[in-house]
């Protein structure tokens, strides 16, 4: 495992060998600690995008989805 690799999980996960014959494949797993700072990550999100799309009604929320969507469809077929 990478010395930066090691750092990052260091405290918030585990980490194993992960497909044999694969010398860099891992597989992480969070630990107790990973797992809160997991969840409050979350919370902060939601919050974060509540306060931006606030007001937003969750229809126009729908609407402004599904047109980025299709712009991010149609960009990466263009790149296909």
């Amino acid at each position: 495992m990478s010395a930066s690799l090691a750092r990052s999980v260091r405290g918030y996960g585990r980490h194993r060998a992960g497909v044999v014959g694969l010398r860099r494949s891992y597989a992480l797993h969070l630990t107790a600690k990973g797992r809160t700072v997991q969840k409050r990550a979350t919370r902060a999100f939601d919050a974060a995008v509540d306060e931006f799309f606030g007001p937003l009604t969750s229809v126009e929320r729908k609407a402004l989805a599904d047109m980025l969507t299709r712009m991010i469809l149609a960009a990466q077929a263009k790149l296909a």
